[in-house]
């Protein structure tokens, strides 16, 4: 059997690639290009593949997959954040508007008076 052994957080797992569909073929390209061997084990773990601690005892099916499904709802969060953030502030009025909130705090905070210069 070609067995796969991938060491994630100082604990050893082993699976396996054949007789189950090439899921972990299958995990790797869903996890991405760049997928760290953590987030190929979770995607082989939504997959249903057979998962074995380093004493060949076998993992309840969805708990790497849990941990990374939280991530991923995390980054689409902060995601649709920051480009909420972008699009509300690369408006031409919003943008100037915070210049002028930006200016006003710095001559506020810096106690500069503008009145001696008119």
């Amino acid at each position: 059997m070609h067995e796969i052994k991938k060491k994630i957080n100082g604990k050893i797992y082993r699976f396996t690639n054949l007789g189950n569909n090439n899921k972990y073929d299958r995990a790797v390209i869903a996890a991405g290009e760049n997928a760290t061997d953590e987030q190929i084990l979770a995607y082989y773990d939504k997959l249903g593949g057979n998962i074995q601690d380093q004493w060949n005892c076998q993992i309840k099916n969805g708990e790497f997959w849990q941990k990374e499904e939280e991530k991923l709802i995390k980054k689409r969060e902060r995601d649709r954040l920051i480009s909420l953030f972008v699009d509300t502030t690369s408006h031409p009025v919003v943008a100037s508007l915070i210049l002028i909130a930006i200016v006003a705090l710095a001559l506020y905070l810096f106690e500069i008076d503008l009145t001696k210069y008119m």
